[in-house]
């Protein structure tokens, strides 16, 4: 991995690490937000209801009850005495400290059986308001012959055809109670039942009372101002997470780099030379590599040795398409424009220093592996001549020119010697024959 994709990893994990950040804490500020616009409520009032209803039976004379009227919960009147039932149904309610009281009740009566029911009362709203007091209340009355209620019964079962063992008169009162205690208004809803059954034999009565406590709330003040580190916190995650994405960006947006931004003068150096240039698929590989540090040698070499000017290009990196080559035989001399960095190994300009160039030097050294050649492998001398030329190939592959020149010179001198002391012996081996 190179130093600019981690850069660009770094980057990217801090950019998810402070939007989760900053996501973290936008929202416990606007927490904090919606806390202080909101309150906890308050108990202003406690409220008190009571739902009772009772009846009365006026009776006809009879031998069964000496009375003319019964009242009372949960009693039994035989229908052959009982002559008019009045319900009534109260509401009371009572609150502990001053408020406006207002109620609404609906009562009505309803008769029913397992197979059939029919409303045959129903009261209009009744609305009573009392302020400034503690207690109001309501009542609600109904009356009924119950020879009427019998008739009544009897057209249902008719025109129905479903005749009922018994029948249910149902008292309903609905109430809706308002209650405000200092600009603060509570509601409550408040329902109670009463029935009569009646039976071939008697009649059943019932009411139950139902009792109902709560509460009146109002909202109470703000729960608190919002901290001024909540604010600070969400700024700083914002900052922090903009940074990062330009960073980021920054990191992966392609850019010109210095080999890239230096290609127009490139351009402009080579273009008088266009016709010696030639571009090749592939990089030139010779077997050994001699530098130039100037353009202008490049060209001198290849005019000399009439050779073109070889460049690299197609889809190549642009350390190569930045490069120029002239080969001759196993010998390539490089010119790379100096936008990519020196190479390992002694400057350029040490070879172009060397007496007579580095073409001449390679030159020198095809000779001298020519003579090396054409020793016997016998000749004590040879091993060490063959040594002394793979130094000098190394020197030359490394670009160690000034070394390189010296080994050179005493690989020739040493072959000189040979090759004087091989003809001063055969110039001794031919004077006896001649002399015969």
């Amino acid at each position: 991995m190179t130093a600019s994709s981690s850069l660009r990893t770094v980057a990217a994990v801090l950019v998810v690490v402070l939007m989760l950040l900053t996501i973290w804490s936008a929202y416990n500020l606007y927490s904090d937000v919606r806390a202080s616009h909101t309150s906890t409520p308050v108990r202003v009032a406690v409220y008190a209801a009571r739902v009772n209803g009772s009846f009365v039976a006026q009776l006809g004379p009879n031998t069964l009850c000496n009375c003319t009227e019964v009242a009372g919960i949960n009693m039994t009147l035989f229908p052959s005495i009982t002559r008019v039932i009045n319900a009534t149904v109260g509401t009371d309610i009572t609150v502990d400290v001053p408020a406006t009281i207002t109620m609404t009740d609906v009562f009505s009566v309803t008769l029913s059986s397992g197979v059939w029911s029919k409303s045959i009362y129903t009261s209009p709203p009744n609305q009573t308001s009392v302020s400034d007091t503690t207690f109001a209340s309501t009542q609600d009355r109904f009356a009924s012959n119950v020879s009427s209620v019998e008739r009544e019964i009897a057209s249902i079962e008719n025109s129905t055809q479903y005749p009922a063992t018994s029948v249910s008169v149902t008292l309903a009162s609905e109430v809706l109670v308002s209650i405000a205690v200092s600009g603060t208004t509570g509601t409550l809803s408040l329902e109670s039942t009463g029935n009569l059954t009646f039976f071939p034999d008697h009649i059943q009565t019932g009411f139950a009372t139902r009792s109902f406590n709560g509460d009146v709330y109002a909202p109470g003040p703000p729960d608190g101002a919002i901290p001024a580190s909540a604010y600070l916190l969400v700024a700083i995650m914002a900052v922090g997470l903009i940074a990062s994405v330009i960073w980021f960006a920054a990191l992966s947006s392609p850019r010109g780099t210095k080999e890239e931004e230096a290609i127009p003068a490139l351009e402009d150096l080579i273009a008088p030379y266009e016709e010696v240039i030639a571009d090749t698929a592939s990089v030139p590989d010779p077997a050994a590599t001699v530098r130039i540090d100037r353009w202008e040698g490049l060209v001198k070499i290849s005019d000399t040795l009439g050779k073109p000017i070889l460049r690299p290009s197609g889809g190549k990196p642009l350390a190569y398409r930045t490069s120029f080559y002239v080969l001759d035989g196993d010998i390539g001399y490089l010119y790379r424009y100096g936008v990519s960095g020196p190479e390992p190994g002694p400057s350029v300009s040490t070879a172009a220093d060397l007496p007579g160039g580095p073409h001449e030097t390679l030159r020198r050294v095809r000779v001298v592996a020519s003579r090396i050649e054409s020793l016997p492998p016998s000749d004590a001398r040879f091993p060490r001549a063959l040594a002394r030329f793979r130094r000098l190939r190394a020197l030359i592959q490394a670009h160690r020119w000034i070394e390189a020149e010296r080994v050179l010179a005493e690989l020739e001198a040493s072959l000189s010697a040979v090759a004087e002391k091989a003809t001063g012996s055969s110039k001794d081996g031919a004077a006896p024959s001649k002399d015969n």
